[in-house]
């Protein structure tokens, strides 16, 4: 198989738009949400052994487990019982929550080839068990660049840098106002935030590479305690503000920018939202030719153009304070990325 490519982003900017479009393309194998639930424990662990990969792979985070028991689905996951497996929300397998539904509308064949492949291995880095997942899936479906793609990933450039050294890294950027916004609506996102800030209270920075949520290993013990201890409403219902919000998200693209600018500028891409909206077809076209492998045919960039519409922002309907608030807890990263 080629090196892999990774889209890293800061969340709600359209990478979700952005992997639906590289689907359509019958070359890529594009993963979806791979590390997202696989939550704090997601590259956290340097090596394991297959069956320890395994109960990775197969085993929901407790915090993610009480929210699914508490009947709270965020709309990422795409799995539901009996159409795509026989497990209860709560108990389905982390890799069957997005990653296999959005790759197969069958997904327990690959769950079950995928437990053939990965649970026989002996002890190896963690990159070795994600290079034979991804091996085994594209072997199943005829796909030959393989593509992951998860939801505000940015911090975790640097850890992937690491284990991929050959890696390739899209990065898709939207104005932090209109993430920001779109980021207090939604409660995991409400509650990142405040789980951040509190870290920020007693002098830690989850925004460090080596703290980032989904790389420090102490994010695990806090998670496991978190269930055990908090209400799930108390959690998700977090009364974050608007700036607080832009403020993760500036904060967010300060670190993950310092980090893409260690890996080579040949195997970097810059994607605004914003283009991909105004110009699928030459942005499509721009991220098939950094893929190298790729040709932009016709018929999909057609297929995939027609799922773009055109962007709407919810800055402008802001209170002028509001507006002027959020430009300052903002400013950081809207300067880097140019929107200002």
């Amino acid at each position: 198989m080629s090196d892999p490519v990774f889209i890293v982003n800061t969340g709600r900017c359209g990478s979700t738009l952005l992997a639906r479009m590289m689907r359509e393309n019958r070359d890529w194998l594009v993963l979806s949400e791979y590390l997202s639930y696989l939550s704090s424990r997601a590259l956290s662990r340097r090596r394991l052994d297959g069956e320890g990969y395994w109960r990775l792979l197969s085993t929901q985070s407790p915090v993610l487990r009480e929210m699914h028991l508490a009947g709270q689905k965020q709309p990422e996951v795409l799995y539901e019982q009996g159409r795509h497996g026989p497990w209860p929300l709560h108990e389905a397998p982390a890799i069957m929550l997005a990653a296999l539904p959005f790759l197969s509308q069958t997904p327990v064949p690959l769950y079950e080839r995928l437990a053939a492949e990965i649970r026989p291995r002996r002890m190896a880095p963690l990159a070795d068990h994600m290079r034979a997942v991804f091996a085994a899936l594209a072997d199943a479906t005829g796909r030959r660049v393989w593509i992951e793609r998860t939801g505000d990933s940015l911090l975790l450039t640097g850890r992937l840098a690491q284990m991929f050294p050959q890696a390739r890294f899209v990065h898709l950027h939207r104005d932090g106002r209109d993430v920001a916004i779109s980021m207090r609506g939604k409660p995991d996102f409400r509650a990142k935030v405040a789980y951040f800030g509190q870290l920020r209270r007693i002098g830690l920075s989850p925004y460090r590479p080596d703290f980032a949520y989904g790389v420090a290993r102490w994010h695990e013990w806090v998670e496991a305690v978190g269930a055990r201890c908090l209400d799930v409403h108390q959690v998700t219902d977090a009364d974050v503000s608007l700036q607080e919000c832009g403020r993760h998200w500036s904060w967010s693209v300060e670190a993950g920018l310092a980090e893409l600018a260690r890996v080579p500028p040949e195997r970097v891409l810059t994607i605004g939202y914003e283009e991909l909206l105004d110009d699928p077809r030459s942005t499509l076209r721009r991220l098939a030719n950094f893929t190298g492998e790729v040709q932009p045919d016709t018929a999909w960039l057609e297929r995939a153009a027609a799922m773009a519409a055109p962007a709407v922002s919810h800055y402008d309907r802001l209170p002028a304070r509001d507006r002027a608030e959020l430009d300052l807890a903002c400013r950081t990263g809207l300067r880097l990325l140019g929107y200002v």
